[in-house]
């Protein structure tokens, strides 16, 4: 549809695995796309499933949980 804006695109995120070392349990982080290389990204519904796993969490760098926080609803012209 010419004059029509372009389709808004959907953040994607990317999850880091950090092993485990001496006193401190292996993690995992999810990032907003670009912050941290990764060669998987995942869609907004798989961000949070991931979250709720045990020594998981959102990285604060790119503040990934402001971007997996309430969808706004786009308004309809």
């Amino acid at each position: 549809m010419p004059g029509a804006p372009p389709p808004r695109r959907q953040p994607a995120w990317t999850i880091q695995h950090l092993p485990h070392r001496p006193g401190h349990p292996g993690s995992t982080l999810i990032h907003v796309i670009g912050c941290t290389p990764s060669d998987h990204t995942l869609t907004r519904e798989q961000a949070l499933a991931a979250l709720h796993q045990p020594r998981t969490a959102a990285c604060r760098e790119c503040d990934a949980t402001r971007s997996l926080g309430p969808q706004q609803e786009q308004p309809t012209p």
